[in-house]
């Protein structure tokens, strides 16, 4: 896994791995007051957040009777666009649980 926080290029998946830890950790912080333990705290976080990442891996939905397949974009502060192209890989999922551990082990923006 590339270290996306100290890689100096924005690319897209550096870019995907941020918010897939931004997400945890919003997550996490949300449920701050729940009865959970840590525990099962930080396997409902992960749970959500590769459940997340598979919906933009592999996942489609359909409105009305045109299918979409959802995909992460960002923009840069000029307004530049940065998506994802058919041709990238799709392996966001894979990772998405070291995300959560980075969220989990006080790794915060």
């Amino acid at each position: 896994m590339v270290d996306w926080k100290t890689d100096a290029k924005p690319d897209l998946y550096n870019l995907s791995c941020a918010f897939l830890e931004a997400y945890a950790l919003r997550l996490k912080e949300s449920m701050v007051d729940s009865k959970l333990s840590d525990e099962k705290l930080e396997e409902f976080v992960g749970t959500a957040t590769f459940t997340l990442a598979m919906l933009f891996d592999d996942g489609r939905i359909r409105v009305g009777a045109k299918p979409f397949k959802p995909v992460l974009g960002f923009r840069d502060q000029v307004g530049m666009v940065l998506h994802k192209k058919a041709t990238d890989p799709n392996h966001l999922h894979e990772d998405a649980f070291g995300m959560v551990s980075s969220a989990f082990d006080g790794n915060d923006w």
